[in-house]
């Protein structure tokens, strides 16, 4: 009679254990009067996953002879699929098994069953003895305790004979015995009085094994790009193990939970994306890397959990399912930006001083708890190149957070240096790190969400009438021809002109003695066009003179930004001496003279009447001769 153990079955489903015998020295089959190997069969219907099964193998033992014969025994399903084999030359039958295959392994999730086949010799019959089995810590040779108490069992019988063996059934909460190797103790008592034991940590036959993995998981970020949201990707899971059969053939089935589905990724066709990793293990421990592969498209915005479980022979040995475990938890990142001005959500800013540029970054599957690094630039969409910030340095932020949940938003200001930077479009990238992994970036110079722009002005200052660089001075009108860039359609904007004189850098002062300025307001109907500012000097007002046309465009109040550069040739015109050789005076004694005499007003008026005449026949006599 064979009792064997079997685990890891599903109740409800018929098997069948077949069993053959070896000759232990030779491994060759047993064989019948007739040739035939010594088999035996039996079929059951399980009634849990673990359990025993007797299989009565015929035999005439007179064939035996001195020979020693070990049991082979297979496991088959309904369909006659072989699921499992036990053929062990070595086994003494006092061994402490944990399934069909009389390995020593145990799992590591749900019940341990612990089967312990003791052998004894020598009782005397019809006598009561107790055999107490306890299972140790052959590590720490401290007797292993669970919530019900040390793990031990007991049994009394009474012996039918000299020989006997009992099996001695241990289950246990495979969760507390997770890597630890085990050794059971036999003591038979008879009465009060031990017997004999059998008590040794270095017995293999009596050790077992409770299996443990741990993993770690990381995506296959490329450095410095991120994870790719589009085309192929993977999961890299780094599988610790201990208490594995060295030499033992095993396979590691990994898969990926979406933990905010709450369930296991499939693809496109639903199928779970899982692979099956085989190994041989040289060690009891070590690790194995189990690659993932999957559509990166599958992933986006998700959070992963990589999910293991290690078989052998189709016995499942240990698992590591923790959805709550973060190292085995990785995140497909996405995040988007929008840009805009510090002051509120304009995207055209000002192209003058230092200006703040607010970047806002939506992010979709971060792992809630987890500390982010949020790294920005702000990049010039012509050159590509980083910009410059005020008094130096590069147009950059960093940002640490940590999200309460997966999805959300965080905001970051850059500075730059707007005066170097005006009439520019400014592209902020952002890149998120997970420590020193990069997950996620968005760096697109053609995204408009992504952009600000800098405003500029240029102007081109000549004279009104003749389209020259140079005026007279006896009325001469001076256009400057403003063109911008960057502006916000729709939104009136005030253009301020003020001339100067290039010599001194004074303002050109009109009778009243007060500045020469002009203000126009305006709404561009597009980002980029022109407008103009015109001035008018009166005779003899700043005659000899080169003079400088400023601009400064506001908002609201303001300053956007503004061109002033006195030795800027555009922006300047020559006003020639007054008609009659030299300026009229402007002096208050002038003023008055001719204010005493109503015939000198006359003169005076007379005068400006025909200068204006004189001028006008002059200038068309220029235009002829051109």
């Amino acid at each position: 009679m064979d009792t064997v153990y079997y685990a890891n079955v599903t109740p409800g489903e018929r098997y069948s254990l077949t069993a053959t015998l070896r000759d232990r020295d030779t491994g060759e089959a047993i064989v019948d009067e007739q040739g035939a190997p010594v088999t035996g069969s039996a079929t059951f219907v399980a009634s849990e996953r673990h359990g025993t099964c007797d299989v009565e193998v015929p035999l005439d033992a007179r064939r035996l002879g001195e020979r020693s014969v070990v049991v082979f025994e297979a496991l088959s399903d309904a369909g006659g699929r072989e699921l499992a084999v036990h053929g062990d030359l070595g086994n003494t039958d006092e061994t402490t098994d944990s399934g069909v295959d009389g390995e020593t392994e145990l799992p590591s999730t749900g019940v341990a069953h612990v089967r312990d086949a003791v052998d004894m010799a020598g009782l005397v019959p019809g006598s009561e003895y107790r055999l107490v089995a306890t299972l140790v810590d052959a590590t720490t040779a401290q007797v292993v305790e669970t919530d019900a108490g040390p793990a031990r069992a007991e049994r009394t019988f009474v012996a039918a004979g000299e020989t006997e063996t009992q099996l001695m059934e241990l289950d246990l909460p495979a969760p507390a015995l997770t890597g630890k190797r085990l050794v059971v103790f036999e003591r038979l008592l008879r009465g009060d009085e031990e017997v004999c034991s059998h008590e040794d940590l270095e017995a293999q036959e009596q050790t077992v094994r409770a299996c443990r993995i741990a993993t770690h998981a990381t995506t296959d970020a490329a450095e410095g790009e991120g994870t790719p949201t589009e085309g192929p990707t993977r999961v890299r899971d780094t599988v610790d193990f201990e208490n594995l059969v060295p030499g033992a053939t095993y396979h590691l089935v990994a898969g990926l939970f979406d933990k905010g589905q709450g369930r296991m990724l499939a693809d496109q066709d639903g199928r779970e994306v899982t692979v099956d990793h085989e190994f041989t293990c040289g060690a009891a421990s070590g690790s194995e890397v189990v690659e993932i592969p999957l559509d990166a498209s599958l992933a986006r915005g998700r959070t992963l959990v990589a999910f293991e479980t290690l078989t052998r022979d189709g016995v499942v040995v240990a698992e590591h399912r923790d959805a709550n475990d973060e190292s085995q938890t990785v995140s497909f990142p996405t995040i988007r930006t929008l840009a805009h001005d510090a002051g509120g959500e304009s995207k055209h800013l000002a192209g003058i001083g230092g200006v703040g540029v607010v970047d806002e970054v939506s992010y979709e599957g971060l792992v809630p708890g987890r500390t982010y690094r949020l790294v920005g630039e702000l990049h010039d969409r012509e050159t590509g190149e980083v910009m410059e910030a005020p008094g130096g340095g590069k147009a950059v932020f960093e940002h640490e957070f940590t999200p309460a949940e997966g999805s959300g938003a965080e905001s970051a200001e850059f500075a730059v240096d707007a005066g170097k930077s005006s009439g520019r479009a400014a592209v902020a990238f952002e890149t998120l790190y997970d420590g020193g992994e990069v997950v996620a970036r968005h760096a697109d110079l053609s995204d408009e969400a992504q952009t600000v722009w800098l405003a500029s002005i240029g102007t081109e200052a000549r004279d009104a009438d003749g389209g020259d660089k140079e005026v007279e001075a006896d009325l001469a009108r001076v256009v400057d021809t403003v063109r911008y860039e960057n502006l916000e359609p729709g939104v009136e904007y005030e253009l301020e002109g003020t001339l100067m004189e290039r010599e001194s850098g004074e303002p050109v002062r009109g009778r009243d003695g007060e500045p020469l300025r002009r203000r126009v307001a305006f709404t561009p109907r597009e980002a980029s066009g022109e407008t103009q500012v015109e001035f008018e000097l009166e005779a003899g007002e700043a005659s000899g003179q080169t003079l400088v046309a400023f601009e400064r465009l506001t908002r609201d109040g303001d300053i956007v930004c503004t061109h002033e550069d006195l030795g800027d040739e555009a922006q300047s015109v020559r006003v020639t001496k007054a008609a009659g050789g030299s300026p009229l005076p402007q002096t208050a004694a002038g003023l008055g003279c001719a204010l005493a005499m109503v015939a000198g007003v006359c003169l005076l008026t007379s005068s400006r009447a025909s200068a204006r005449g004189a001028r006008r026949r002059r200038r068309a006599t220029r235009g002829r001769r051109r």
